[in-house]
């Protein structure tokens, strides 16, 4: 069957990325409705592993919507693991005018109260050279900071100094850790800095502000060339439709017939990405089966470019005519962790209906399938938006209500996408800082540090401990989504290994009546063969 739009991307470090897909009945990708898919509260699914740790939901909307309309169908015990060092920020319900959690754990020590901001050549200090910094080990961090900036390989913690501002390990543009200082406002940053969110190095729920460089938003197309037609066509080239289900029986692994596999080898060296695509059967591309609560991500992704052309953020409150009114980040929250039906509604609703079908899922933007129709909650329709306010510190900005018109390809009104773009979507928010302009989303820094925190707080159980089985136990940095309906369970995960730097997507979906550790065993197996060197393949250099 051909369609109108097709698919795209992606890529990584050592990374790979795994996509596994399958049915025990008809899908609305293929033009059949899975049972109830003409019911929106039963196609949105959720997470389908019971959570390690119980989020605490401070008076938010989280599982069943207690909302007018029809009840979406609750996730299945969405798998929500809580680290201690987040506390309230890696909730559902949290507030997002808060800046990073006042629990954060703090480095040993490090004064709650740093003093003057004396920084004589210390971290964060200005520099020409490692010369310049007065500690061992230094590094000048030169390229996009202005004077330069003193700085120090870290792996978790920085050391501190008396009287100089605590310091704070965050994950360079290099993929290394880099050592940064902390603080309260932009005054407490020197000139040509800004305090800002960033994620700890390797621990990206734990979130603290310090002070980076003014953070720059990617350019929109074109005026940042896309990589993405020469990709996919590279890709359909070169990906190796064989030896993967090679290994899996070799292995003794049975995937159901109707499975979709995906796995993606990405190396990084000297700042050059190249690609390993490897499938079960030729599914890379394919768009049968009903995507279920994967495609939140899309919703929440499209939905922040939608907050940062307005001139807002994630610490955003969001206000739809007649309905909600609270916190942005609550309701990016329980969409991303709960998997919470009537928040990805409002995740459709302020993007836009047309907008994110059209200006977003767009073939140059690297979406050549991916269709987003379906509403999943209470609200039973996300073509129309109501008017919607924005309120953030002083600056208030108001969307007018739209009304969506266009027709998309995907049957039944559903929600269309392929294993190739689902795993590329969250490739690209775990890469961001070491992608091209063009293959970046349009967010800033600080809102892609709490949209980190949401794919990471749910750690799951399944695909995270076969890659800790690989890796080594504490070793696994993990972004993912999942979702369960229509016949599908479904996963959508990034690995990275902290020893190695290795990368991995692991996207799976499988019928939902295959044994959960059906998922462990597909991932060990794959990203073992990888490691062990039994899986290869030519790869694409974009």
């Amino acid at each position: 069957m051909k369609f109108n739009r097709s698919l795209s991307r992606s890529s990584f470090r050592t990374v790979f990325l795994v996509a596994v897909i399958a049915t025990s009945g008809a899908s609305c990708g293929d033009g059949e409705t899975p049972p109830n898919c003409d019911r929106p509260g039963d196609c949105g699914g959720g997470d389908w592993e019971p959570p390690q740790v119980p989020i605490v939901d401070a008076g938010s909307e989280s599982g069943a919507d207690s909302g007018a309309g029809p009840v979406a169908v609750t996730d299945a015990g969405a798998e929500a693991e809580a680290d201690a060092a987040v506390a309230a920020d890696s909730g559902a319900g949290a507030d997002a005018g808060a800046g990073p959690d006042a629990g954060a754990e703090a480095d040993a020590g490090a004064d709650a109260d740093a003093g003057p901001l004396i920084r004589d050549q210390w971290i964060g200090g200005p520099c020409e050279s490692a010369a310049s910094c007065n500690y061992p080990g230094a590094i000048c961090l030169a390229s996009g900071f202005q004077g330069g900036h003193c700085s120090l390989a870290c792996t978790r913690t920085c050391p501190d100094r008396a009287s100089q501002p605590v310091t704070f390990c965050i994950d360079g543009d290099d993929a290394t850790g880099r050592c940064v200082s902390k603080c309260a406002t932009d005054a407490d940053c020197r000139a040509g800095y800004r305090c800002g969110a960033r994620g700890r190095f390797n621990e990206p729920t734990t979130l603290q502000n310090v002070c980076v460089p003014p953070d720059v938003r990617p350019a929109p197309l074109p005026a940042s060339p896309s990589p993405y037609p020469a990709r996919i066509a590279a890709v359909r080239a070169t990906h190796d439709t064989t030896k993967l289900e090679q290994i899996l029986v070799a292995d003794g692994v049975s995937v159901p017939a109707n499975s979709k596999v995906a796995v993606v080898r990405i190396t990084q060296s000297a700042g050059a990405f190249s690609y390993q695509y490897f499938d079960f059967k030729g599914t890379l591309f394919s768009d049968a089966f009903w995507p279920a609560s994967t495609i939140k991500l899309f919703a929440a992704l499209a939905a922040l470019e939608t907050l940062e052309d307005r001139g807002h953020s994630v610490r955003s409150n969001i206000h739809y005519a007649g309905g909600y009114d609270g916190p942005f980040r609550t309701v990016m929250n329980d969409a991303l962790i709960v998997s919470d039906n009537t928040s990805y509604d409002r995740l459709m609703l302020l993007a836009g209906f047309d907008e994110i079908n059209t200006a977003f899922l767009a073939p140059e933007r690297g979406f050549e399938r991916t269709v987003l129709q379906r509403s999943y909650g209470a609200y039973n329709a996300i073509r129309n938006s109501p008017a919607i306010t924005l309120d953030e510190g002083t600056k208030q900005t108001s969307i007018p209500a739209r009304q969506g018109t266009g027709t998309y390809a995907c049957a039944n009104s559903g929600n269309c996408t392929n294993p190739f773009e689902l795993g590329d979507a969250i490739r690209r928010v775990a890469l961001h800082e070491r992608l091209s302009d063009g293959e970046r989303f349009r967010i800033f820094r600080d809102d892609l540090a709490y949209l980190r925190v949401a794919l990471s707080t749910n750690k799951g159980q399944s695909i995270f401990s076969a890659a800790e089985a690989v890796f080594g136990a504490g070793n696994t940095v993990i972004y993912k989504k999942s979702g369960l309906a229509g016949g599908w369970r479904l996963d959508n995960a990034f690995l990275r290994d902290k020893a190695t730097g290795e990368e991995y997507v692991v996207t799976i979906a499988l019928p939902d009546t295959t044994p959960i550790p059906r998922f462990f065993d597909i991932t060990k197996s794959s990203l073992s063969a990888i490691r062990a060197g039994r899986l290869t393949t030519t790869p694409v250099v974009p």
